[in-house]
Formats: C-alpha cells, structure tokens, sequence
C-alpha cells in the first residue's frame, strides 16, 4: 500500500527607567513616562533640605541637600561643587515658580556660574541607583541688555533634543572641557518669566545607566541681575523636536508602516555577530538593508503549523521581543502577532539550553494571510518594548522578509483485513476464503490538501486474487467493488471514474498509470488497486477520514 498527497505549506528634565542599585536594590517601582520615544521616569524635585554638617553651611562649596522621594524609592542629592568668577547662590531653591522643578537662582556679577553634581540614592540611603533619565534646562536667555546665560551638562550623553527654530547655541565650554556640552542663548534677548512653553530657549539632554551627572549655570557678558534658573523634572515640550544622537544607533529597516524603534548601541549588546549604525531610519521594501541583521533564523512558516525562531545573542540582563505580521496588513499591532515578550536567555519561553541562543516556539495562526510578510526582533535590558516605536538603552532590533506558506497536510494510513464472513459462520484466514481489506487515510495535519491531489495504490500481495463484484455480498448494504465513507473530509469518490487498477509488477507512478480493465469475479492479474478520492481533503479536529474497502480470495 502506498498513498501520495500534494501538500503546499518602547528648566531640567530628569526622568528614567530600567534601575541598578550599586548595593542592595530599590523595592518600589519608579512611575515612568514615554518621552520623544525614551521611556524616563518624572522627578519631583519641592522637597529639599540642607543636609547639616556639610560645607561650611547652606549655600557653600560642599554643601548637600537631599531631595526626598524625588519617585517612588528615589532621593536626590546635589552638592554644591563650586561657585566660579564671584559667583554666588540667592536660593538654592525658589519654589515661588514651578515648585517641582529645581530653580537655584544665580547671583553675583558679570561672567560667573556654580556647578553641581546630582547623584541618585535609594531613599534614604547614600546607596547610589543608576538608571535611564533625562536633564534639561528651561529658560536659557539673557536680559534684553549685555547678560546671556547658559547651563552646561556632563558628557557621556546618549543625545539631546532642541526645538527647531532654537535660540540656543551648541559649543564647547570655556574653559575648554571635554566633559562638558554648553548650551548657552545666542542673545541676550529675555524670554519673560519661567516659561516651560517657550521651547526655542529649552534644551533636554538623555544619559542612560547613569546615576548621576554634573550641571553647571551660568552667564556670559556684564552685567550684576541675579538670574531665576529652572530644572524641570518632566517632559518637555517641543513644538518641533530636534533630536541630536550622541552615540551610535541602530534603527530598524522594514517598511515605514511598520514603524522605526531606535537602540542605542552599547559594546557588548547586540544580536547575531555584528550591530551596524545608521544615522537614521531607512525602511527598505525588503528589509535587507542591515548589514548587520545576522542574530535570527526562522523556521517554515506553515499556516496552522508549530513553527520557531532562534535568536543569538549577547549582553546580561536582555529581553527579547518579536512579532510576526500574520495578516500581512503592515503593522505587528493585532493579536496574536508579538510571539515574543521579555524572553531572557535560559529563562521561561526559551526552549533552548545553550547559553547565548534563545529558541521561541509557537503556532503559525490557521488564519495567517499567505505570502511575503516580515517579522521583528528586539533584544534589550528594557523590558516591554513596543514593536513600533521607542528609543531603547541598549541592544539591537533586526528586521526580516518572511513567507507564510500553506499548513502541511499529513496523511496517516492504515490497513486491515478481515475474513469475509456474511453469514457469521466463524471463518478462518485460509485458501479458498475471501478477504476484506480496510484501508484508512486521516489527515492530522495542520491545513487542508490540495485540490483533487490524494492518490491511494495498494499492492496485493502474491497469496491472494482481486474479486472484481460487489465487495458486500448481493445480501448487504452497499454496492460496488471499491467502497468508499468519509467523516468530515469533504471528498467525493465515484467508482467509475476514480477508481482504476493496475496488472504490472512495479509500483505505479499516478492514477493514469493504472489502465488495467479486470475480468468479473476473481482476477488473479490485478496486481495494484488504485483510487483517487476527488476535492481537497480537510483538516479539523477530530481528524477527518475516509476508508476505501475491497476483496480478495486467499489463493
């Protein structure tokens, strides 16, 4: 017996996520927000207070104050580091404006600024806790007279965003220092008031993995005004946004519908071998325009069928997420489409033991769309990355062109035989007795056959002789020589059309190969059987199948 089946088949404004603590960790989560495609956490900087015994008293060099519950397990501390050219400070913080902010105000004369360092805490501790945040300074302008100002800010940042018009300036700091980035107005024009709407005089800086970072204000020119600053702890607003990348980044490369997620690359996290930078998104029709998307394989796609994806990568702590567009519509927004969500190397959803490699199983839908699709992969510390936008710390995203082809039709088979015994007179397996041979086909795959694709032979073997009459008995239910029943197969079988047979000694090759005409009653020349059920055989649960029976006398 023998069956073939054609089967096809994620002012200054500090905000962050992502927390390390250098000893034991924070316990609370930090309440976090998306801003221009960074996830940061909001800062609350109204409650300060000096912190006794530092410097030589308030508003001195060394001078520390603690900023409590700035979020949710997080203190801040910022210390006085100098006061420079007579510089000195009215307040350390004026919260008459904008009382969440941090707004020392400037004094002294003429060319003068005072430096502080931030260093984030867990709550009351001076255990330092570094994550993902952002700084920027509002209000950068001067006094309509011989005053500008600026705020510089510690380097090590992973970019920072202006308005587009600014009215700041981007230059190095005097004295020259490679540490810093200046910010400083391009005129001495005020901007009335601490006005957080005013987005041409605001600059927002990002570090990542940081727990603290250097600030410095001050101004440039003549003059003796004492100068109101402001350190915003939200999202600024811009009303069109100027992002400025300061390390390398990787951007996706899917089409444009799919979205463009940015990651910051960091030595030692990636996917695959190589990580390769782009100054930009560069949707490509195909999605092979990445050099460096070598860290996924993908398993047949099967529509209905278990498929996998295998992911190589590198870097502690990472998260892999990655979606497949099931239904072709441009996007990996509707369910069941993410496959992957915060998958950690050897951990829970990872099939795969070796270190380094992450195995992803799952269920190609039934209702998949066939053809070219594409699928995306994000490998990073943050957790819960979206599929279409958000700029992450770390890591890489790889986009691929996949193919969703038809599920797999699998065909099972079984024969049987039994003694023809009509009349239930307890006849054995012996010559001169007839034969019924059961044949069984199941589909128990995935997907549906092709159309009119199912071809079953059966070779006789050489003790018996093909009985060519009616298989039952002139006294039993059903007629014909080849019976045929299905359960829920949707085919058809016609006798006459679809069943046929075969004298030669070999195999035959398909349907049309089986020309033999046999003689009435037992003809020991018909040497193959040969059936061709018409339709597409289904697939469902239970599985659907058809039976085909026929007889033949023991020589």
């Amino acid at each position: 017996m023998n069956l073939n089946a054609l089967c096809t088949r994620f002012i200054l404004v500090v905000f962050g996520v992502a927390l390390w603590a250098v000893s034991s960790p924070a316990k609370s989560q930090a309440q976090t927000i998306i801003c221009y495609d960074r996830l940061i956490t909001t800062l609350n900087f109204n409650n300060g207070s000096y912190v006794t015994g530092t410097g030589t008293g308030p508003l001195t060099v060394n001078a520390q104050y603690r900023f409590s519950n700035v979020n949710t397990g997080i203190d801040a501390l910022v210390r006085i580091n100098a006061f420079n050219n007579g510089a000195t400070l009215a307040t350390i913080d004026n919260n008459a404006v904008l009382p969440n902010n941090f707004n020392p105000e400037l004094g002294g004369s003429n060319a003068r600024s005072v430096d502080f360092t931030f260093t984030f805490v867990i709550a009351g501790t001076s255990t330092p806790i570094g994550f993902d945040f952002a700084a920027g300074a509002i209000d950068i302008d001067g006094d309509n007279a011989n005053i500008r100002e600026y705020a510089e800010f510690s380097n090590a940042l992973a970019e920072f965003i202006l308005n587009n018009p600014t009215r700041l300036v981007v230059t190095a700091p005097s004295p020259a220092s490679p540490t810093r980035t200046r910010f400083e107005a391009g005129t001495s024009n005020v901007a009335p008031g601490i006005d957080p709407n005013e987005a041409r005089n605001i600059v927002a800086v990002f570090y990542t993995g940081q727990s603290s970072f250097q600030y410095r204000i001050g101004t440039l020119g003549t003059g003796t005004t004492t100068r109101l600053t402001s350190l915003d702890f939200n999202c600024p607003t811009f009303g069109n946004p100027a992002p400025n990348p300061s390390i390398p980044q990787d951007f996706g490369d899917a089409p444009a519908t799919y979205g463009n997620p940015i990651h910051d690359i960091v030595a030692g996290f990636r996917l695959g071998v190589t990580n390769t930078s782009e100054s930009g998104p560069y949707n490509h029709a195909g999605a092979n325009a990445d050099a460096g998307d070598d860290g996924v394989v993908f398993g047949a796609l099967g529509r209905g069928s278990p498929s996998s994806l295998t992911a190589t990568v590198l870097g502690s702590g990472g998260r892999l997420q990655a979606w497949i567009d099931w239904n072709r519509d441009s996007d990996f927004l509707d369910a069941g489409e993410r496959v992957a969500l915060n998958v950690q190397d050897n951990q829970a959803g990872d099939s795969d033991p070796v270190v380094g490699r992450i195995r992803i199983d799952f269920n190609v839908p039934g209702a998949a769309s066939l053809g070219n699709s594409f699928a995306r992969v994000r490998w990073s510390t943050q957790a819960n990355l979206p599929a279409d936008t958000q700029t992450a710390p770390d890591g890489e995203v790889e986009d691929y062109r996949v193919t969703i082809l038809l599920g797999l039709a699998e065909l099972e088979v079984e024969k049987s035989s039994a003694v023809f015994d009509p009349n239930g007179d307890g006849l054995f397996h012996i010559p001169g007795n007839d034969v019924t041979y059961t044949i069984t086909v199941r589909n128990t795959g995935t997907d549906e056959a092709d159309n009119d694709s199912i071809f079953v032979y059966d070779t006789l073997p050489l003790d018996v002789e093909f009985f060519n009459g009616d298989t039952n008995g002139p006294a039993a239910a059903g007629t014909g020589t080849i019976l045929f029943t299905e359960t829920g197969t949707g085919l058809a079988f016609d006798e006459t059309t679809d069943a046929a047979y075969s004298n030669l000694a070999g195999p035959p090759a398909n349907f049309a190969a089986c020309t033999y005409s046999p003689v009435a009653g037992y003809d020991p020349n018909v040497r193959h059987v040969c059936v061709r059920p018409q339709g597409s055989m289904a697939a469902d649960d239970p599985d659907p199948e058809f039976t085909l029976q026929f007889r033949a006398r023991i020589r």
